[in-house]
């Protein structure tokens, strides 16, 4: 008699490394703002170091294998940046033109400072 014993080893589902959102895609040129990246294969314990333009980003902190939070540096000027994600262990991603800065006076930027008010008054 002969017996035949297998065994299965799944591993998870993790998704490859990348990213394909930030949120908010603006903010005001002081910087100073929780910004999300989200993407997949994040991980806690592997560095990482955040560009808005050439603007390292303050506070990395991986939320989650899909979202990396960060708090955005000043600009000195109005207008689209790349937002790139450098790895520890030698990775990089690139978001082109992926976030904006505006000027705290401009009508844009007081609706997306009124946006965040609302936002407040209801957390």
């Amino acid at each position: 008699m002969c017996v035949v014993l297998s065994v299965a080893v799944v591993w998870g589902c993790e998704k490859e490394f990348g990213a394909d959102s930030v949120l908010p895609v603006t903010g005001i040129l002081t910087g100073g703002e929780a910004v999300t990246i989200g993407g997949g294969g994040f991980r806690r314990d592997v560095g990482m170091t955040v560009y808005f333009g050439t603007m390292k980003a303050d506070n990395v902190m991986v939320r989650s294998a899909e979202a990396i939070v960060v708090t955005t540096p000043p600009s000195k000027r109005e207008g689209k940046v790349d937002v790139r994600i450098v790895t520890d262990d030698g990775r990089e991603l690139l978001l082109k033109q992926a976030f904006r800065y505006l000027n705290k006076g401009t009508p844009a930027a007081k609706e997306l400072e009124s946006l965040d008010q609302r936002k407040n008054l209801r957390e």
